[in-house]
């Protein structure tokens, strides 16, 4: 961008009678050169590498992208329609920031309609979204067989949209505290966009843990998120979470809330909460829940919810409780 700013000042003083036309042409040579765009059917191998430019918009289109060990990604990315065949614990990094000068260079990664599964028996780590990265997945991406498909630090920004989660230990985990990618700040996680995305046969959809600042699980009620067949739907811990919109299907616990913190608040409105025991894990009365709600301080609401072909299971289900605030209004059992 420096380098553009300075050829157009030169291009004005040796021509101060530049044409519009001229002038037009000079800017979207220039943008395209600051673009690198692959869109041919592309294979990539890597072992310890990286992707992207710190200056560069690049794009990847219709790739197989084959990671043995880590990738990371650096600048401005989108892959689309592409393929990644990660090996037995290959990571996708996305690290922290870079202050050159007085300009601080972020990564912002997308991922549209691309598979990232892995290429054998074994799980890979996942996604590592670095504090002050953005990630986006959106257009049918499928992630699957990652022990954590996206692992976001603490003050990340991930934008979560009709995206699946399969066969993952944990779908989506907040916060990622490795060193590599936490600064060492606590609170806050930025989760946007959250609608339409579908979790199944995963340990866990969605954890949260210590994150103080409110996360909202749903948005839209025309697009609704799907936890089916887990065997916990969201885990969440000394955390503040505001989940709607959402439809949990024969989970061993939809929904667990364990906390010992002053000062966390939890919602859970206009959901659809069915049947328990997934294809995993036979239904077990002594340990599935629906609702599960333990520990001190909890203020937790409850409210427009459809408990729907539960058994002999308690809808609620409220254990070991000192100085609890519920409200519970509106529900259809």
């Amino acid at each position: 961008t420096a380098l553009f700013k300075q050829d157009l000042k030169s291009l004005f003083m040796k021509n101060k009678s530049i044409s519009l036309l001229n002038l037009s042409l000079f800017i979207i040579l220039n943008l395209i050169f600051l673009t690198n765009f692959v869109s041919a059917q592309c294979v990539i191998n890597i072992t310890n590498g990286s992707l992207g430019h710190r200056l560069l918009y690049t794009q990847y289109e219709n790739c197989t992208i084959n990671v043995t060990s880590k990738l990371e990604l650096v600048g401005k990315i989108t892959f689309k329609n592409c393929i990644f065949n990660m090996g037995a614990n290959a990571e996708i990094n996305m690290h922290k920031p870079i202050k050159s000068g007085s300009v601080l260079y972020r990564n912002r990664v997308t991922f549209e309609n691309c598979i990232l599964d892995a290429s054998g028996t074994n799980d890979w780590s996942g996604i590592n979204v670095a504090t002050g990265s953005y990630l986006t997945t959106i257009s049918s991406t499928r992630i699957k067989h990652a022990l954590n498909g996206v692992n976001g630090a603490f003050q990340s920004n991930c934008h979560i949209s009709e995206t699946t989660f399969n066969f993952c230990r944990v779908g989506i985990n907040f916060p990622n505290l490795d060193n590599r990618f936490d600064s060492g700040t606590s609170g806050f996680i930025n989760l946007s966009g959250f609608s339409g995305n579908k979790f199944s046969n995963c340990d866990i959809g969605i954890k949260l843990k210590g994150v103080a600042y409110p996360v909202n699980i749903g948005l839209n009620a025309q697009i609704v998120n799907e936890f089916a067949l887990e065997n916990t739907g969201i885990y969440i811990e000394n955390s503040s979470v505001n989940i709607s919109n959402c439809k949990f299907s024969n989970n061993d616990i939809h929904i667990d809330i364990v906390n010992n913190l002053t000062d966390n608040k939890n919602n859970v409105r206009n959901c659809i909460i069915k049947g328990l025991g997934n294809s995993i894990t036979a239904f077990n009365f002594a340990y599935d829940r629906s609702i599960r709600v333990r520990g001190n301080w909890q203020t937790v609401g409850i409210s427009n919810a459809k408990f729907v072909n539960l058994g002999h299971v308690n809808a609620i289900d409220i254990e070991n409780i000192n100085n609890g605030d519920f409200n519970i209004s509106n529900n259809t059992f």
